[in-house]
């Protein structure tokens, strides 16, 4: 299961990626649309973690209510980054403002990530098999 959740960390990353080096070529249209998918796909994961995976690993791994405690509150900063910048997208605001909070939350997301799999991917592997 460790294994499968940086796949989803990886596809993440490499969409964010995506959406960043579409700003460098200007604001296309469908950023709007791509932005929501996105923050859909993300809300989802960061949901299905703090609902399902987290409470399994508390349970199992008492010793990671810290690091669980932190991640669910990188989580609450994260939503508040992606409410913003779907925002400014929807309003086709200033791209240089675009842009910085694209960079904010890529710089956010790749921490959380980071500190997420050092910390819970080989708790996860021990807990869960990957799914087929």
């Amino acid at each position: 299961m460790g294994e499968w959740v940086v796949e989803v960390h990886d596809w993440l990353r490499a969409e964010l990626k995506e959406m960043r080096a579409e700003l460098d070529c200007g604001t296309p249209r469908r950023l709007s649309t791509r932005c929501a998918g996105f923050c859909t796909a993300l809300t989802k994961h960061h949901t299905g973690e703090g609902a399902n995976l987290f409470p399994l690993l508390a349970e199992r791994f008492p010793a990671l209510a810290p690091t669980l405690a932190k991640l669910d509150e990188e989580h609450v900063v994260v939503a508040k980054l992606q409410e913003d910048i779907q925002r400014l997208v929807d309003e086709e605001t200033d791209p240089v403002k675009l842009r910085a909070e694209f960079d904010r939350l890529r710089s956010e997301l790749d921490s959380h990530f980071d500190y997420e799999e050092r910390t819970l991917v080989a708790a996860l592997n021990a807990l869960l098999p990957a799914p087929g």
